[in-house]
């Protein structure tokens, strides 16, 4: 779905994935540089790698897995960061065989890859192309027009963008979520319908959502919400990035509560909001309200730090947004899951509130 990036010399911002095998069914891909530092093979239902160097330092490879779940609105693709690492200290040249797993029998491996974890940090180029291959997954009918809008993009720029935005903004949204918010804006932006954001920080969401709606070519603004009317320096720095990507005037930055905006907007005025606030259940229970009032019938409901705790075993850091999407958002019959990535999860809005 997401084009492929024609060789250019540009290879750190989209690597190439290789098929390895079926580890239990399961096929497996390795980034393009892990051939360069180890030997992967399959075999007894695992994924088995052997550096092929002694080095005085730890080296690492970050799994990822692409998971089907089961829920009762429906199945989506999920994309989960949250398989540990296969790490070999320095001088360690044993083979390691690693599995995909999952402690929640609701999701089921469907895909697993892995790439080097470098000393400085996840690679770009890895995850881009990770996102890239995950993205075929995601049902035709869920993304809509963004299957055209891709059509018309320019590979390496799409690719940098996504590098500067990990290399070159701060915040807790990671790159693979980044790139769903870019998919579910291209998903949904239509003229005269704009998009609400809810928690910007130091808006490393807000440049990514604002820079797909300048790719779509629609006259949409972005509405950023900043509940923290205690941190308006974050505000400034929210703007220089969205600036950045040439988007400043699609920016509407608005520093209140939810609450003292409620009513500046009319119904269905939004085709998406992006919900990642106050983690307080309360809060977020008016910023979901909020939200569902604001898209219209069709519109995309993306939320983030949707912590899996049954798939890790432990309870998540903030405990609140899990319970908004499986307490409110999916029983109530108005939304169906679309895809996830790592901690965010994007939803269809079916119809309008119940009467």
């Amino acid at each position: 779905m997401i084009p492929e990036m024609t060789p250019n010399g540009h290879v750190e911002t989209l690597r190439t994935l290789h098929r390895i095998g079926e580890a239990g069914g399961v096929p497996c891909y390795a980034g393009s540089n892990v051939a360069q530092e180890f030997s992967l093979a399959v075999r007894d239902g695992g994924l088995c790698v052997t550096p092929k160097t002694t080095a005085a330092y730890q080296r690492s490879l970050r799994p990822v897995a692409h998971f089907r779940v089961q829920t009762q609105p429906g199945d989506y693709p999920e994309l989960n960061l949250m398989m540990g690492m296969i790490s070999f200290p320095g001088g360690d040249t044993s083979t390691k065989c690693y599995r995909p797993f999952s402690r929640d029998k609701a999701r089921v491996a469907a895909g697993l890859y892995v790439g080097v974890h470098s000393r400085l940090g996840d690679d770009p180029g890895y995850f881009n192309a990770v996102f890239r291959h995950f993205a075929d997954a995601i049902p035709a009918q869920g993304i809509g027009p963004a299957l055209e809008r891709y059509g018309s993009i320019d590979v390496d720029t799409w690719a940098r963008r996504f590098q500067q935005l990990h290399s070159h903004t701060y915040g807790r949204t990671h790159l693979v979520e980044l790139h769903l918010l870019d998919l579910m804006v291209r998903a949904s932006a239509t003229d005269d319908r704009h998009v609400i954001e809810i928690g910007p920080y130091q808006g490393r969401s807000t440049a990514a959502i604002a820079a797909a709606l300048g790719d779509c070519g629609v006259n949409s603004l972005l509405f950023s919400i900043d509940p923290n009317e205690f941190a308006p320096q974050a505000a400034d720095v929210a703007l220089a990035n969205v600036a950045a990507v040439g988007q400043r005037r699609r920016l509407v930055q608005i520093h209140r509560p939810t609450a003292a905006v409620t009513g500046i907007w009319t119904e269905g005025m939004a085709s998406m909001a992006f919900i990642d606030g106050s983690h307080e259940f309360a809060d977020m229970l008016t910023d979901y309200n909020l939200c569902d009032r604001l898209l219209m019938p069709g519109g995309i409901l993306v939320l983030h730090d949707i912590f899996p705790a049954r798939h890790v075993g432990y309870e998540p850091m903030f405990p609140d947004p899990p319970r908004l999407l499986e307490e409110v958002v999916l029983p109530s019959d108005r939304y169906r899951p679309i895809a996830a990535a790592h901690q965010t999860v994007a939803l269809r809005k079916l119809h309008g509130p119940n009467p």
